[in-house]
């Protein structure tokens, strides 16, 4: 890997992915739907959901359909606070594969590995950080949506009611933390980095070297 700091690199991949698992995955709060005699565990992500209701093919009752899928369109999803989130964690999500993948590649080529280059990664990481941070406040904004209430029951904007928040949710929280980590990791990389570039030595001609040994 030449110059490449190989924990800097796997740390970052790793957070990519967890980060863009956590973000698709709808498992983000997790409530419950009665359709008697049973209930039903329902989940909300931003722009996906399992176990949503719907009404049955005759139109004659309202139907638990317990599996998961996505919004038919942007405006679909419930919350404009969601809307938003969903663009913001996805800029994040972006950004964090956008630096994995330029990091992991850079490990075969070392002259990318410079102190610019480096303080360029750290930035793609902190706004990613910010983005994802953002995003996870701006989401309880959209908790006081009647679909959420329907399985949260009194819930409010920060107050979730009976629901409780799922393990995406922690996931993105520990990758936001791990995102502003490699951020401060770059600013420590860079001279030690740096230092490790071998400085050229200019070539000696050994026929000027002597002529001026016999000018002497």
């Amino acid at each position: 890997m030449g110059n490449c700091n190989s924990c800097f690199v796997i740390m970052s991949l790793l957070s990519s992915a967890a980060t863009c698992a956590g973000f698709f995955l709808p498992y983000w709060i997790k409530g419950q739907l009665k359709q008697q005699p049973t209930v039903v565990a329902t989940f909300f992500g931003t722009f996906r959901r399992c176990a949503f209701p719907q009404i049955s093919a005759d139109q004659t009752e309202i139907v638990i359909v317990n599996e998961c899928g996505r919004y038919s369109s942007f405006m679909d999803i419930p919350s404009v606070y969601w809307q938003l989130t969903t663009l913001v964690v996805g800029a994040g999500s972006s950004l964090t594969l956008f630096s994995a993948v330029i990091s992991f590649l850079a490990c075969w080529v070392n002259e990318m590995w410079n102190k610019l280059f480096i303080k360029v990664l750290g930035i793609l990481h902190l706004a990613a950080g910010l983005l994802i941070t953002s995003g996870l406040c701006i989401y309880p904004l959209g908790w006081d949506h009647r679909e959420v209430r329907d399985a949260c029951g009194q819930s409010d904007k920060y107050q979730l009611g009976s629901c409780r928040i799922f393990w995406c949710y922690f996931i993105l929280i520990a990758t936001g933390s791990a995102e502003f980590f490699l951020f401060i990791a770059s600013l420590r990389m860079s001279p030690s980095i740096a230092a490790q570039r071998p400085v050229p030595v200019a070539a000696k001609d050994p026929y000027t070297d002597y002529a001026c040994v016999q000018d002497v």
